[in-house]
């Protein structure tokens, strides 16, 4: 199962990079990928979940007909809108996590159509959706909301606090690059030296500046 979807992820990453930019470029992603060296490296300490390969493959998937869609020579036929909304509600019976996918789709939809939502088009493709994740919605109806009942449930105000807190202490600091950490759900990290960390942190603010300053002029 993993060995699978692993070749399956260099076989969307190549479609991807080739439809976005050429073929050349799709090999060169294709060369980096075949042999990730940080895994090889660590997968005899740590496995990471077998789902979220599987997520970020078939994520790539339906980045590949989201792209035929929107910038296809045709801006797509209605197959490729069921076979997006199908691999989308399949990934989201995966995983939930797939809803970052499910909000670029919507968004890049948005922006190719503005009244997208009332084409037929858009409505087979939410069919095609509720068929993909037809399991997750039984299951749901079966045990009242179970799977987002465990997923939405609420804290208290003072967890609340220490979550903004680490926002700024620990979370910020994986966006910007300063940590750098194996998995996503592990607790192993590499921290970078205070110097570079200066530096990068440093080269952030600059770049942010120089954007925010463009867009005002």
């Amino acid at each position: 199962y993993p060995l699978l979807f692993g070749f399956l992820f260099l076989l969307a990453t190549y479609l991807l990079a080739a439809r976005i930019y050429n073929r050349h470029v799709g090999l060169i992603a294709l060369a980096i990928l075949v042999v990730p060296v940080p895994y090889l490296t660590m997968c005899s300490v740590v496995i990471p979940p077998d789902n979220y390969l599987a997520l970020t493959t078939l994520g790539s998937f339906a980045l590949v007909l989201l792209n035929r869609i929107v910038f296809g020579d045709a801006n797509g036929t209605r197959r490729h809108y069921v076979a997006l909304g199908f691999l989308l509600g399949f990934a989201f019976w995966l995983h939930i996590l797939v809803i970052s996918y499910i909000g670029v789709a919507l968004l890049f939809l948005f922006f190719k159509d503005k009244r997208f939502f009332l084409r037929t088009n858009f409505w087979l493709a939410a069919l095609a959706f509720i068929l993909g994740s037809l399991p997750l919605i039984v299951y749901n109806i079966i045990h009242p909301l179970a799977t987002f009942t465990d997923v939405a449930r609420t804290t208290g105000l003072s967890q609340t606090i220490q979550l903004f807190k680490a926002v700024f202490s620990c979370t910020l600091h994986y966006l910007l690059g300063l940590r750098v950490t194996y998995f996503g759900d592990n607790r192993n990290f590499v921290q970078l030296p205070l110097v570079l960390a200066v530096l990068l942190g440093g080269t952030w603010l600059v770049s942010l500046g120089m954007v925010f300053r463009a867009r005002w002029q």
